[in-house]
């Protein structure tokens, strides 16, 4: 799931370098853009789509 989410923002968020790291619990997924957390799967109880991870990436740039 995560390789394939990193993979998505790599094609189509221009600089983007993605770093996949393993937190503390098994099933949590956090994706953070310069350090600001800007999807947590706990927080949401869900995993996020391609498009909007795209689209808050870019909307930081």
């Amino acid at each position: 799931m995560a390789a394939g989410l990193a993979a998505e923002l790599e094609k189509n968020v221009e600089g983007a370098q993605v770093t996949i790291e393993r937190g503390p619990k098994q099933s949590e997924l956090a994706v953070l853009v310069d350090g600001e957390q800007i999807f947590s799967r706990l927080e949401q109880m869900r995993y996020p789509e391609p498009r909007e991870l795209i689209a808050a990436c870019r909307a930081r740039s």
